[in-house]
C-alpha cells in the first residue's frame, strides 16, 4: 500500500512538473486487507462514494484496475456512478483514461478479462476438489476425532481421547433417541466440541454441543471410512460415498 500510494503521488507531481496542471491530492482511499471481488461494498469505497457526491473529487485515480475491483459489473456501475457525477477516471499501469471512447472501451475489456481469469480459477479449485474427494482424500479444515497428517495431504490420524469421545455420542444417541438430549449428556460430562488452532496461529476453543453441531457429528460418514461426493447434489447426480483413506473410528453397523 505504501508503494502504491508513493506511485500515485509521483503522478501528481509529475502532472504538475510536466504538463502544467494543478493536481490535487483530495484524499486517499486504502483497501487494507479486502478482497477485490467485494472492495465496492467496503467502507473505503463509501467514503470515496461520499466525497464524490460532495463534489470534493474530480479524477479518481488508482494504480491499477484489479486494485479497484475485479468483477465488471461492480465496475461498470462503479463507472457509470463516476459518469454521471462528471468525475474521470485514470490507471497508471494500463495508462488510459476515461475521457476519451478508446479508454472508457479498454476499461470494460480489462475488467471482463479480470473476472474471466478468477472464474477459472474458481472453476480449476472446484474441478481439484472434486477429483481429491473421488481419491477419498479430506478436502481441509478440522473434525472432531482427528488431526491432520502432516506428512500426507489429505490424510486424517485418529486422535485417541477425541475418538473416544466420538464413540461416547453414538452410544448416549442410540440409548436416548434424542439429538438435543445426547447434547445434553454429554456437555454434563464435560464434553466439549474439538479445540485446535487454525494455521494463521488463532486459537479456536472448544465450546459445549448444540443440536446442529451434535447433528453434524451423528451425520458425518467420515466416521466410518467415507467419503461423501456431491454433496450440493449438483447436475442432477445422486449422492454417493467413496472409501475414505483414513481409518474408521465408528463400526458401520452403530
Amino acid at each position: 500500500l505504501v508503494n502504491q500510494l508513493q506511485r500515485l503521488r509521483s503522478h501528481l507531481q509529475y502532472k504538475k512538473d510536466t504538463a502544467g496542471e494543478e493536481w490535487i491530492e483530495a484524499s486517499h482511499y486504502e483497501l487494507r486487507g479486502i478482497s477485490g471481488k467485494n472492495s465496492v461494498r467496503s467502507p473505503e469505497f463509501q467514503r470515496l462514494f461520499d466525497d464524490v457526491r460532495a463534489g470534493k473529487i474530480d479524477v479518481v485515480l488508482v494504480t491499477a484496475l484489479d486494485r479497484v475491483c475485479r468483477s465488471v459489473s461492480d465496475f461498470l456501475i462503479f463507472f457509470e456512478f463516476l459518469s454521471e457525477h462528471g468525475v474521470q477516471f485514470v490507471s497508471l499501469r494500463e495508462q488510459f483514461d476515461t475521457t476519451s471512447p478508446q479508454g472508457k472501451l479498454q476499461a470494460t475489456m480489462l475488467m471482463a478479462l479480470a473476472e474471466f481469469e478468477r472464474a477459472i480459477i474458481a472453476q480449476r479449485t472446484s474441478e481439484a476438489m472434486a477429483d481429491r474427494a473421488e481419491r477419498g482424500l479430506w478436502n481441509g479444515g478440522q473434525i472432531l476425532g482427528y488431526g491432520l497428517d502432516p506428512e500426507r495431504r489429505g490424510y486424517l490420524i485418529p486422535n485417541e481421547v477425541e475418538s473416544s469421545l466420538v464413540n461416547l455420542a453414538f452410544d448416549t444417541y442410540l440409548g436416548l433417541g434424542s439429538i438435543k438430549g445426547t447434547a445434553l449428556d454429554v456437555n454434563g460430562r464435560g464434553y466439549r466440541t474439538k479445540s485446535y488452532t487454525s494455521r494463521r496461529g488463532k486459537l479456536h476453543p472448544g465450546v459445549e454441543f448444540g443440536v446442529s453441531s451434535m447433528q453434524y457429528l451423528l451425520r458425518n460418514v467420515a466416521y466410518i471410512g467415507k467419503k461423501e461426493i456431491n454433496q450440493g447434489g449438483e447436475f442432477g447426480e445422486e449422492r454417493r460415498l467413496v472409501d475414505a483413506v483414513w481409518e474408521p473410528l465408528v463400526s458401520e453397523e452403530k
